[in-house]
């Protein structure tokens, strides 16, 4: 979208971006809870993704991550901010995932399995269009080029 470069020398100039802009030329004014809405459905349908939830998907997705890392199903729930088993009826899957890593082939256990594709890193033409000037970033901060020290730029 052409959206500026963040300046990151110090970080009161890009606290305040926010990820979801209408304007990237304007990206410290976050979109509306209706243009959010249309722009996740409209990227769902340009993918040909059909899933009743719009923009609660994320959280249907965070709650099967939880669950997929391990988390018990009522610490999820407080996680998500729901009641008791109130988080598995929305989000949920009603899936029992050691059951289905068992019927994939695998062990119950999540901590043993491989895939080959999961070890592959994203080539350096992709990272430098989705990061276009990070690697001078870098490079200021690590040489004190009028970048003040900040963790997030770090990492």
């Amino acid at each position: 979208m052409n959206e500026p470069f963040p300046d990151f020398s110090i970080p009161q100039r890009w606290y305040d971006i926010v990820m979801f802009c209408t304007d990237c030329r304007n990206n410290v004014k976050a979109m509306s809870r209706t243009a959010h809405a249309h722009a996740v459905y409209d990227a769902y349908s340009a993918l040909n993704i059909m899933h009743q939830k719009v923009t609660h998907a994320g959280r249907q997705n965070g709650r099967q991550l939880l669950e997929k890392a391990g988390v018990e199903k009522v610490s999820a729930d407080v996680a998500g901010g729901w009641s008791t088993g109130a988080g598995e009826g929305c989000y949920g899957n009603g899936l029992s995932l050691p059951s289905m890593r068992a019927m994939a082939g695998f062990p119950a256990d999540e901590k043993v399995y491989f895939l080959p594709c999961a070890s592959l890193n994203p080539p350096d033409a992709l990272l430098q269009q989705v990061f276009p000037a990070i690697d001078e970033w870098h490079y200021r901060l690590k040489h004190g080029d009028g970048v003040e020290h900040n963790f997030a730029l770090e990492g």
